[in-house]
This record gives C-alpha cells, sequence and structure tokens, in this order.
C-alpha cells in the first residue's frame, strides 16, 4: 500500500517551543534558530530579542550567530550600530571558516586599507564564495595576491559554479570562442547585463 505524505504545515510558534525545550534551550543552535524566527515578526521587541538571542549564540561560539549579531550590530536592527563590535563579532566568526563572515572581514578590511582583506578574499576564494572567487580573481590580475595563485582558475572554478560574474570573466579570458558563447548566454540568462553584449 503506497503511503500518502501530507505536507506539513510550518508553525513558527511550535518551532520556538521545541528550540526552548529542556534538551535544547541552552544550545547554541537553538538559541540562534529561535533568533531568526523571532526576527521574522519584524516588530521592534522582537527584533531586540533576536538580537540578544544571536548576542547570547555568539557568545556560544556559534559561527552562524556570530555573523548575525555582526549584522544587526551594522545595520542597527534590533540593538544600537556598533561598528567596533561588529568588526570583533565577524573576525570570531571568519575565524571559524563561516564563509560569509571571511568575505564580509575582506570587505571591511578593504575599506579601511587594511592589508589583512586580502588573506580574508583569498580564503573565501578558497572555499569557492562565488564574490570571493570573482573579488580574488581580479585583485590577483592587479597584482594583489599570491604570486602563485592564477586569476584565471579562480574564474574558473565560479564558472564551474555558475556564478553569472565567474562564467563572464572566465569567458572572456579564454580562447574557445563556443565555449565563450556558452558561458555567456549562461551569465546573461542569469541576469548579468555586461554579458548580453558579448
Amino acid at each position: 500500500k503506497e503511503e500518502t505524505v501530507l505536507p506539513i504545515k510550518k508553525d513558527d510558534q511550535n518551532a520556538i517551543k521545541v528550540y526552548k525545550s529542556e534538551l535544547l534551550i541552552n544550545t547554541a543552535q537553538a538559541i540562534n534558530n529561535i533568533a531568526v524566527l523571532m526576527s521574522k515578526n519584524r516588530t521592534p521587541e522582537s527584533l531586540s530579542e533576536a538580537a540578544n538571542l544571536f548576542h547570547k549564540a555568539a557568545d556560544l561560539g556559534f559561527a552562524t550567530s556570530q555573523r548575525n549579531y555582526a549584522f544587526a550590530l551594522r545595520n542597527g536592527i534590533g540593538i544600537p550600530k556598533d561598528k567596533e563590535a561588529e568588526i570583533i563579532y565577524l573576525l570570531k566568526s571568519a575565524n571559524q571558516g563561516y564563509i560569509e563572515s571571511l568575505f564580509a572581514v575582506y570587505t571591511y578590511f578593504f575599506e579601511v586599507d587594511d592589508p589583512r582583506s586580502i588573506r580574508y578574499l583569498r580564503t573565501s576564494a578558497f572555499k569557492t564564495y562565488p564574490p570571493g572567487l570573482h573579488m580574488y580573481g581580479y585583485a590577483i590580475e592587479h597584482g594583489v595576491g599570491l604570486s602563485n595563485d592564477k586569476a584565471i582558475n579562480f574564474f574558473w572554478a565560479g564558472a564551474q559554479n555558475h556564478y553569472p560574474f565567474c562564467l563572464n570573466n572566465y569567458a572572456t579570458r579564454i580562447t574557445d570562442i563556443n565555449l565563450s558563447n556558452k558561458l555567456w548566454k549562461e551569465a546573461a540568462e542569469k541576469g548579468l547585463k555586461h554579458a548580453q553584449y558579448n
């Protein structure tokens, strides 16, 4: 006899009850998940409580919460903006290898001309973070990066992951016109406007 699978209705309030259960309440991931669910309400009270929960989970060492708390600090979501605390929590998350934080730390350091920026960019690229692949490829072409790194390799890796900017960059640097046209077409279909002109 064939079983019928019924769709499960999402119930955020029930999920919060589960995360607050005695078994899960003191785990960083459960605290983070409660914060994510609370932030959906978008009320000042729920955003403030979500920021406090992200902070609590971040201090327990959960990289995702460290990034989420840094985001709240940068944008003043539920808490006052605080650039110094933002970079502290981004660094904690990045130093655990959280990809989005690696790229965010690169961006922060790049904006203040800190030479550490390239290290974080390169690490995000090696973890195949699409914007990291794209930007590190460009950095190499402009003489920044490790001498053994080749821009084409990073653009190729991004193209393999169907990232539009890398599809376009790889296509403009290879000699196989048929492959270039195919890559430009895919990049254009993904919405990259300047790929439509190639």
